[in-house]
């Protein structure tokens, strides 16, 4: 997906999921249109066995997102925090050019 598409993105992190569960959630959210999904790998110089291998996932949504969508991507998020515990919505390392953030809470 190239740049010039994406419209906005968000960082989501949910503390110590474990890799399966990230890798669950990404596949869920990548079936809405306009949506696309990467797993960011754990960065601390540290490893645990209690850390998950993945730091975040990083949401873009392009021109194709419809504001409708968000309810849709809201649930799949909200489901995932009531069985695994809240998440947080972090600033993207690099955000778009043109877009406004997505704006979401954690709920569990």
């Amino acid at each position: 997906m190239s740049l010039n598409n994406i419209i906005s993105s968000q960082v989501i992190v949910y503390p110590d999921l474990p890799l399966a569960i990230y890798r669950e959630i990404a596949a869920h959210l990548q079936q809405i249109k306009g949506v696309s999904v990467s797993l960011t790998p754990q960065t601390s110089p540290t490893f645990s066995y209690q850390t998950s291998q993945i730091e975040a996932l990083e949401l873009e949504y392009t021109a194709d997102f419809e504001p409708s969508q968000k309810v849709e991507v809201q649930g799949i998020l909200d489901y995932y925090a009531q069985r695994h515990g809240n998440y947080q919505v972090v600033p993207p390392v690099s955000s778009p050019q043109s877009g406004q953030e997505i704006e979401s809470e954690g709920r569990g």
